[in-house]
């Protein structure tokens, strides 16, 4: 099983040059606890059977893949373990060249939405969603404390709702406790981000598209970097505070980095326009759950029921709660009737369905047992997460 091999240059000058092992995950970037420290992005890179998951791209052993991040430019090997690390020789994958080229870019798009925004203002909605400052951007300043302020469309946030790691566990996969590739599972099913990255691009002569910059954010958030996505959502709502979409995207990412109550406020202001919506009925049905209000919770699980009877992910969101509250086997049976109904859900959701089950923190308990196995077994077959033991 072979190593990780990262090179950080910065401007064309290699500042790491590091080889780590990767058993279960390692965090790279600007986080604190990052294995290995550069500006600019805080990736995740995921042990997957035999492969490196890096950003939704699999390497074997041997292959490489690199990426741009403003003047920083980070290179990654799957070392082969027999042999002596050299520099790469095979073909690169055109399209990956373009999404290079996109991200390299990507910090001049950032420079762009600077000037054409208010720059404090996304900074501070930044800093009041818990969200950490953007490096290329120079009045990010990390070291600021996170405080309560005016949200876009204003929706305000009380200081508690975004404490510093958030109201609860953030989304992250935890295949190597339970000994079974749910992660992998999960994203096989995941679309590629070529056409976010296109759209990167494209934002450079045309910054004032909403539909590409909804494209960016979803593609962040497709790589499943939410903090990232939850930024760009953000951003967009400055200028669109009313867009149903960027607000229930921007709550969903606020879902999986765990901080729910800033999470049920943007349900909230969804809701206001768009009261029928199923997920944003059911997201702030779960995060009441998650923060104890169990008896709302239910109610609000009731009320979608008969609002939304046969949808697919009415069952999901109800298996959640019953996970929550600790009824395994009601949550249990209940995701079986929403794996059963997910192809009458569009491509989007039965991606989402994946992520809850492999990710969400809820059905933790779910995976380390051998009844949703089963039950995946029973509806994917052969196709269903395997184990990595």
């Amino acid at each position: 099983m072979g190593d990780l091999h990262v090179t950080v240059a910065f401007h064309g000058r290699v500042i790491e040059d590091r080889t780590v092992p990767v058993r279960g995950a390692v965090r790279l970037g600007d986080e604190i606890n990052s294995l290995l420290q550069f500006p600019g992005a805080s990736i995740v890179i995921y042990r997957v059977g035999d492969c490196l998951d890096v950003r939704g791209r699999r390497l074997a052993e041997g292959q490489s893949t690199g990426f741009s991040l403003g003047a920083v430019q980070v290179e990654v090997e799957h070392t082969e373990p027999t042999r002596l690390r050299m520099p790469s020789s095979s073909p690169i994958d055109p399209r990956f060249l373009l999404v290079a080229l996109a991200v390299s870019v990507g910090g001049l798009w950032v420079d762009t939405l600077s000037s054409l925004h208010d720059a404090p203002r996304v900074a501070e909605i930044s800093r009041a969603l818990g969200l950490r400052a953007d490096p290329r951007r120079e009045d990010a300043d990390p070291r600021q404390e996170r405080t309560a302020a005016v949200q876009p469309g204003g929706l305000t946030l009380a200081p508690d709702a975004v404490a510093p790691g958030g109201d609860a566990r953030a989304a992250a996969p935890d295949d190597d406790v339970t000994g079974w590739g749910y992660f992998a599972w999960y994203r096989q099913a995941v679309p590629g981000t070529i056409d976010a990255e296109l759209a990167r691009l494209k934002l450079l002569s045309q910054p004032d598209d909403p539909e590409l910059r909804h494209q960016v954010a979803r593609g962040e958030y497709n790589n499943d970097n939410f903090e990232e996505a939850a930024r760009l959502y953000a951003e967009l709502l400055v200028t669109r505070p009313d867009d149903v979409r960027a607000l229930e995207g921007l709550a969903g990412c606020m879902r999986r980095l765990g901080r729910h109550r800033a999470e049920i406020e943007l349900w909230d202001r969804a809701l206001r326009r768009s009261p029928n919506s199923v997920m944003a009925l059911g997201g702030r049905a779960v995060a009441l759950a998650r923060l104890g209000e169990y008896a709302r919770a239910s109610a609000q699980l009731d009320h979608l029921g008969q609002l939304s009877p046969d949808h697919a992910m009415v069952p999901l969101y109800g298996a959640m709660y019953h996970a929550l509250i600790g009824d395994q086997d009601e949550a249990l049976a209940l995701v079986e009737s929403a794996v059963a109904a997910r192809g009458s859900l569009p491509e989007a959701l039965q991606v989402e369905l994946r992520r809850d089950l492999a990710l969400d923190p809820a059905f933790a308990p779910l995976r380390a047992e051998l009844g949703l196995r089963r039950v995946l077994y029973r509806h994917f077959g052969a196709a269903a997460p395997r184990s990595l033991r």
